[in-house]
């Protein structure tokens, strides 16, 4: 190489204003991201316990009222839908798991029978995302819909 010939030199790596930038970017979508997904899942879990409150206990319900003559009554509850009682006709579990009895916020669905909003046939609520009584999240089999 000859003392005045220009040398090419080869660009390595990135420069600081460069990832300054990608890190601002970055840091900008997470913040969307966060600022939005409590919502989302929220609005997921409400989602879910419309779902189960509208369908998920209908079957398992109904095929206890065909084995016994009635639907649970209120102070049986959900729970009876765990236990198998060959002796009136329920061989196995109508309901896989504990777990099936809570709605997505860890409470339990509430039952009653003969329901109040469902006269000849069974209320199945949640407490929503409130978890009170008297909430305005309150998400029951009469109002699925919504």
């Amino acid at each position: 190489m000859k003392p005045n010939e220009p040398t090419l030199t080869r660009r390595r790596g990135f420069t600081l204003v460069e990832v300054l930038a990608a890190l601002a970017l970055v840091v900008v979508v997470a913040a969307l991201l966060a600022a939005n997904l409590p919502g989302m899942l929220q609005s997921g879990k409400v989602q879910a316990a419309r779902q189960a409150v509208k369908t998920s206990f209908d079957g398992p319900i109904m095929a206890f009222e065909s084995a016994t003559g009635a639907a649970p009554s209120t102070e049986q509850g959900l729970a009876v839908l765990l236990k198998a009682d060959p002796a009136r006709g329920i061989p196995a579990p109508l309901l896989r798991s504990e777990s099936s009895l809570l709605d997505p916020w860890g409470r339990p669905y509430k039952y009653r029978h003969p329901g109040t909003h469902n006269a000849h046939g069974w209320d199945i609520w949640s407490l929503g995302p409130e978890g009170r009584e008297d909430g305005p999240g309150g998400i029951g089999n009469w109002d699925a819909g919504k």
